[in-house]
């Protein structure tokens, strides 16, 4: 998935200074997840939103170790 909204956020901020409980709510937001009878929306956007943030932690924690 990729977010242009959240990738504009993301340019400029030092790799310490990065919101990424707000980067993920608006890579989220940029989402329109399924309500079908496996999960709902809503469950979708949260552990969307939560993967996003795992994966641009884990970006910038190898960015620091670089």
């Amino acid at each position: 998935m990729r977010s242009p909204q959240a990738e504009q956020a993301l340019i400029g901020q030092s790799v310490g200074g990065v919101d990424l409980a707000g980067i993920g709510r608006l890579a989220a937001s940029e989402t329109d997840p399924l309500d079908d009878h496996h999960a709902t929306a809503a469950y979708r956007r949260t552990v969307g939103v939560r993967v996003f943030r795992r994966a641009v932690s884990q970006a910038l924690e190898a960015r620091k170790a670089a």
